[in-house]
């Protein structure tokens, strides 16, 4: 078992670790992106990578205040979904209108996940890398044609 701050340093060294290995990778409009904190640019709309002792996550959170603007913004998610399905080349897990137990508020869930992965044991983290690396590229190819759908919602 680790302590707080031996949980923090290992976590960080992971991100730093998978930082490292994204710098170096190109995108499609040769631009950078800071792969880690990815920014969509649109309010309300973030993707999302977590990673712990059970495992490794990545989400689209989609989250608004406004009740009828959050299911607009879940609507055009769903009317996008084939068009996301096929550029991550996999199916993800679509939580619809959730109760997002931090801000109280409804939020969509769009995600993939994989179990028994521990980012404290640096024998996953290749896995753990390639899970993450092969879905944020997907996810930002995706993106660089979906994100004109929500600039004027």
């Amino acid at each position: 078992m680790y302590t707080k701050n031996e949980a923090s340093i290992i976590s960080q060294k992971f991100w730093s670790t998978f930082g490292s290995y994204m710098k170096p990778i190109p995108t499609q409009e040769d631009c950078k992106v800071n792969w880690i904190n990815y920014k969509t640019g649109i309010k309300n709309i973030r993707f999302t990578m977590n990673a712990d002792q059970f495992k490794a996550k990545i989400a689209i959170e989609i989250y608004h205040p406004d009740n009828d603007l959050q299911q607009l913004y879940t609507n055009q998610f769903l009317l996008l979904k084939n068009h996301f399905t096929e550029t991550m080349t996999e199916e993800w897990q679509w939580d619809i209108n959730t109760i997002d137990e931090l801000r109280g508020n409804v939020q969509t869930l769009i995600y993939k996940e994989i179990k028994e992965v521990n980012v404290f044991n640096k024998n996953d983290w290749p896995r753990v890398i390639t899970f993450f690396k092969d879905r944020i590229m997907h996810l930002h190819e995706f993106w660089l044609n979906a994100k004109y759908a929500f600039e004027k919602l």
